[in-house]
């Protein structure tokens, strides 16, 4: 049975591929998060423009302050507020107007033209401070428009001035004059709000002051980063999660669904159902299982078979018992009957009492062959193996018997080297396996025909090749594969209506317990093994090839 390829390769290939997988996506994902959290904010985010305020400077002379577009012009979250003369809110674009401002107090917030703007710095504790304070800077712009300093103020905790050479108007500052500075501060506090003012005069003479609150480019980016990133977080967990389920349902897929329909299959062995596990490209530890398991019910799907091919041979033991049995008791009786009734004359007695002899010796070989082939198949059956010279010992054999085969018409040819080849086997078993194959012989082809006989030794020399065979009329092919089994006889070419079908079985045990192996050889084979020999007619005959290993070993032992 071909075994089942894995394209898969092992489990630890299919967990590092779904590792992998969940490794790409997150760099992947993290990778386009990222770019979407560098990008995005700078497209989306509104570049504050307070100093636009001037090009609405008509509208606010009319007083319409509702019609300058804040949102437009100062950002989402910036606002405009118009102080009157003694510095109260009149307005409020938020619909807010509960802010109250020192009139002296708007000196510190910068013009969104400024000749003059300022720099804060908080300081820790040093020269005649106890706690942290506060470093001004002043600058200016020169003739080539270029900014610098032109002054400094050094600020203790409580907002007293230390030291100044620039004019703050007094000696200690608020905390909203300190606050009005930083946010002044050309740009941004630390909370990201900028506060610059712009002064006009309404139509009918009246001063106003327009504050213009804008939050700074740095702190809309760092709101808007602060939503992307909880958002891309959100996003990255549950496509984490989402790939950990899926590559949790990829190794299901490749591990458990095979190992539930083995369990399937298994539950349905229990129930005497007989099917096998195909079409899985899975992991090779989970292929292996099911190969396992197919090359197992393989395996009883061919036991099943034997057995019942067991039985029907034991259907045709019974059957070819009784009728080999029954004939020569049949003629037997018969003639014992005729004898024992006078109905036979005194001359012809010898001849009825030969008969006899020969229908006795008849039933007396099938129960040999039947006690044979018994005792071999018996399990407490022990075979006597001694150490030998094979060759010299199928020498002896084939000179024993060839006068014999020359007096009831047959010729032999042999090819046994003059080597000492020592081996372990069962001399009075393994003598059995020639007679039964030469007899065998004997017994189904005609007078005139040739046996050979050759033995050698295999290319790697840890086999013993020995090839019996005769040029007679051969059987057909189909019998070739099961004439070694028990109770098979030839066709009619072959036989002459002798014989139980055990000879060759008998044969074929004793090989396989020597570790051998017996078959019988095709016609191109036969003209392989019979290639030396001077009769080219065994090709057309019948040949066996016995192999049988090399087995070295002093002493003997029993098996």
């Amino acid at each position: 049975m071909k075994k089942l390829k894995s394209k898969e390769g092992s489990l630890y290939m299919v967990f590092m591929k779904g590792f992998i997988l969940l490794f790409l996506v997150i760099v992947g994902l993290a990778g386009i998060l990222y770019g979407v959290n560098y990008f995005l904010p700078r497209r989306v985010v509104v570049m504050p423009k307070a100093y636009d305020i001037a090009d609405y400077t008509n509208i606010l002379e009319e007083e319409k302050y509702d019609r300058v577009p804040v949102t437009k012009t100062f950002g989402k979250t910036g606002y405009l507020e118009i102080l009157d003369e003694n510095a109260k809110v009149i307005y409020d674009s938020r619909g807010k107007t509960k802010k109250k401002y020192q009139k002296d107090s708007l000196r510190y917030i910068s013009e969104i033209y400024p000749d003059v703007y300022y720099g804060v710095q908080r300081i820790g504790s040093g020269y005649q401070l106890k706690k942290s304070g506060y470093l001004i800077f002043q600058y200016r712009w020169n003739e080539e428009s270029e900014q610098y300093l032109s002054g400094t103020a050094l600020l203790d905790s409580k907002r007293n001035v230390i030291y100044s050479n620039i004019n703050l108007g007094k000696k200690q500052l608020s905390k909203d004059e300190i606050q009005y500075l930083i946010e002044s501060n050309d740009g941004e506090d630390f909370s990201g709000n900028i506060l610059q003012k712009f002064s006009f005069t309404t139509v009918d003479g009246k001063s106003r002051i327009a504050l213009i609150h804008t939050e700074s480019v740095g702190m809309q980016l760092g709101k808007i980063y602060s939503k992307i990133f909880m958002v891309s977080l959100l996003i990255f967990v549950l496509a984490v999660i989402v790939t950990i389920l899926l590559m949790d349902l990829y190794i299901v897929n490749k591990v458990r669904r095979p190992l539930a329909d083995l369990e399937h299959a298994m539950a349905g062995f229990q129930e005497g159902e007989r099917s096998r596990i195909a079409g899985y490209s899975r992991p090779k530890e989970v292929a292996t299982v099911i190969d396992t398991f197919n090359r197992l019910e393989e395996k009883l799907e061919e036991a099943e078979k034997k057995q019942q091919a067991l039985q029907n041979q034991k259907q045709q033991m019974i059957s070819g018992i009784s009728h080999d049995l029954k004939t020569p008791i049949t003629v037997i009786r018969g003639y014992v009957d005729a004898i024992r009734d006078g109905l036979v004359p005194p001359e012809e007695q010898d001849r009825y009492l030969a008969i006899i002899e020969d229908r006795a010796n008849t039933m007396a070989n099938l129960i040999g062959s039947l006690s044979d082939f018994s005792t071999l198949e018996h399990p407490d059956f022990a075979y006597t193996m001694a150490e030998g010279n094979l060759a010299e010992y199928l020498r002896e054999y084939i000179a024993g018997r060839y006068r014999e085969l020359n007096l009831l018409g047959y010729s032999m040819e042999a090819d046994i080297p003059e080597e000492n080849i020592r081996m372990m086997f069962d001399h009075h078993q393994l003598n059995r396996v020639w007679e039964n194959i030469i007899s065998n012989s004997v017994k189904y082809t005609p007078k005139g025909t040739t046996l050979f006989v050759r033995l050698m030794k295999s290319a790697d020399g840890k086999n013993i090749i020995i090839y019996i065979g005769d040029n007679g009329p051969g059987i057909p092919e189909e019998m070739k594969s099961v004439l070694l089994d028990p109770f098979v006889v030839a066709e009619p070419s072959r036989s002459n209506g002798q014989g139980t079908g055990l000879g060759l079985s008998v044969a074929r045990r004793i090989v396989e317990a020597h570790g051998g192996e017996i078959t019988i050889l095709n016609e191109k084979e036969t003209a392989i093994a019979i290639e030396g020999f001077a009769d080219g007619r065994a090709a057309h005959g019948l040949f066996y090839r016995i192999v049988l290993p090399v087995k070295k070993c002093a002493g003997s032992a029993q098996v």
